[in-house]
């Protein structure tokens, strides 16, 4: 199945993306779980890209994207990182 979704308000929007879920009739599928990418770019880098080599349906991070949520230039590091991913999956 597929959606597209955008959010936001008054003041500021996203989107639209879309993404998919696993069809009912899927057998079997794979995802990969990670986290914990909150130092280590080039770490990080290495992990995501070995991703597509099992292409998964769903990617999880299980939290610690980046030290201090409130520093700018922290998510400057991440989100070039999965911005592949962050668009397809």
């Amino acid at each position: 199945m597929r959606f597209k979704v955008k959010a936001g308000d008054e003041s500021a929007s996203a989107g639209p993306y879309r993404f998919r879920t696993p069809s009912p009739w899927l057998a079997q599928w794979t995802f990969t779980a990670y986290g914990d990418t909150r130092s280590h770019p080039d770490k990080h880098r290495s992990v995501v890209a070995a991703m597509p080599n099992v292409n998964p349906r769903l990617i999880l991070h299980t939290g610690d994207l980046v030290g201090s949520g409130e520093v700018l230039e922290q998510w400057y590091h991440f989100f070039p990182v999965i911005g592949a991913f962050a668009r397809g999956t």
